[in-house]
């Protein structure tokens, strides 16, 4: 059933932020943390990103 409820959730993300490379990320409420390391692919080596549950 976890493996389930996980698939659900990642199939129906809410469109992300247009980010850019170098810009910081701040990921309030971001639970198990998936939003925070695709963010920081998105922002590169240059940028930062933080997640806080």
């Amino acid at each position: 059933m976890g493996s389930a409820t996980l698939d659900w959730s990642v199939r129906r993300r809410p469109p992300v932020a247009e980010l850019n490379a170098g810009e910081t990320v701040l990921d309030l409420g971001s639970g198990g943390g998936i939003d925070v390391l695709l963010s920081a692919r998105r922002v590169g080596p240059t940028g930062k990103a933080y997640g806080s549950t």
